[in-house]
């Protein structure tokens, strides 16, 4: 016959322990807080996702279900750069709703986004702009949005 609470505390306090030494940002999360027309809304967790390329950063948070998405796009290189940084010439993109009921917004360019931080895996920053109403989807409004940014990338 086998110990197997014997077997179970030890591998609880194994994970423990290797949980415990891991470095701080290894457990990192995303986050996104928006205010939009007035309304705060939050974003975090493995639904907000930062890529970074030769081709810039892109961020895309949304909520289950995707009942709201947002994403912003810069066309800049992080690595080397001094911080704070603004640049005045990213795009956004806000969406609510689902399916043919869903309502989009888009800001193409001139959306301004402050690099606050980056230290080769975290970036952390603010963006404020205004947000017009997709043709094909919008409901002819334009958006105000405010926001701040803290998110572990993923380099490609």
């Amino acid at each position: 016959m086998t110990n197997r609470g014997g077997r179970r505390i030890v591998a609880g306090l194994a994970l423990a322990i290797l949980v415990a030494g891991l470095p701080v940002k290894a457990a990192a999360r995303g986050r996104i807080v928006a205010s939009i027309n007035g309304v705060n809304t939050r974003w975090r967790g493995r639904l907000v996702i930062f890529t970074y390329s030769a081709s810039g950063l892109i961020a895309v948070a949304t909520k289950p279900y995707a009942r709201k998405t947002i994403g912003l796009g810069c066309p800049v290189l992080l690595d080397g750069q001094t911080f704070p940084m603004t640049l005045t010439d990213c795009n956004a993109l806000y969406s609510k709703g689902i399916g043919a009921r869903s309502k989009q917004w888009i800001a193409p360019s001139g959306f301004q986004v402050t690099f606050d931080s980056f230290d080769g895996t975290v970036v952390e920053g603010s963006f404020s702009g205004s947000i017009p109403a997709a043709s094909f989807h919008g409901d002819g409004t334009t958006l105000a949005v405010r926001g701040t940014f803290r998110a572990p990338i993923r380099r490609e």
